[in-house]
């Protein structure tokens, strides 16, 4: 088989996820590194869920850790392993781009208070 069948992750609509409006962390693993031992339901939320093929396509290609699509994060090494994937790399949810922009607002942010500042001298 391709790498293909795990490709297909693109474009995911989250609002049908089964597991939408439970925590976050319930997904993720305890000091153990079992997220079955802390949330028993983990599975049963996934098996009915509407987007869990999409869910997992996606979460082999950019997930290490947590309980996504019904995988542990060893069943996605495994699926990795077994299909030649690469083992994603972490990507921060702030990227570069959002970075600087909040660096160039704020610098405005403080240029005005000091343009209003030298004027009014308050």
């Amino acid at each position: 088989m391709t790498n293909n069948l795990w490709r297909d992750h693109g474009r995911v609509d989250w609002s049908q996820a089964s597991c939408m409006g439970m925590a976050t962390e319930e997904f993720y693993p305890d000091d153990r590194g079992n997220p079955y031992n802390r949330n028993p339901v983990l599975r049963k939320v996934c098996q009915g869920c509407p987007i869990l093929f999409e869910c997992a396509n996606y979460s082999v290609f950019n997930e290490q850790h947590g309980f996504w699509g019904g995988l542990s994060g060893r069943a996605r090494r495994d699926i990795r392993r077994e299909y030649n994937i690469d083992e994603p790399t972490y990507k921060s949810p702030i990227n570069d781009a959002n970075i600087l922009a909040a660096r160039a607002a704020k610098a405005r942010e403080l240029l005005e208070a000091e343009e209003e500042y030298a004027t009014t001298g308050e």
